[in-house]
């Protein structure tokens, strides 16, 4: 069946190009993101505590702008694997791939969520 511009179906092998791209693009935002956010800790941090950021994003400490930090790279590598996963051809080295991210993903996840006692 041919479509508007008199072309034909689009083919998986398209679909899975696109795809691809928008996952490539996705990751690089969110690297974007990281850097956005360590600029905007960094200067609230040392040179203006009163520049006005949303409530999510306030940092007071080195600890806020960590686990800010971590979230987002949480997020990443899981983009990561899902490009590697649409580009899978049936090696198995995806599920050690795999595994290696979610073993780094619970080593952060358990980083945030353990809170050192504070030294009075």
């Amino acid at each position: 069946m041919l479509n508007a511009l008199g072309e034909g179906e689009v083919s998986s092998k398209v679909v899975k190009t696109l795809a691809l791209g928008l996952i490539e693009a996705t990751d690089i935002f969110l690297i974007g993101i990281v850097l956005f956010i360590v600029s905007l800790g960094l200067y609230a941090l040392f040179v203006d505590a009163t520049l006005p950021l949303p409530a999510w994003l306030e940092v007071h400490t080195f600890d806020d702008l960590k686990s800010q930090v971590i979230s987002v790279v949480i997020a990443v590598l899981a983009v990561l694997f899902l490009g590697d996963a649409v580009r899978w051809d049936g090696r198995p080295e995806l599920l050690s791939f795999g595994a290696a991210i979610a073993l780094v993903v619970a080593a952060l996840t358990l980083f945030l969520n353990t809170k050192p006692a504070k030294k009075d």
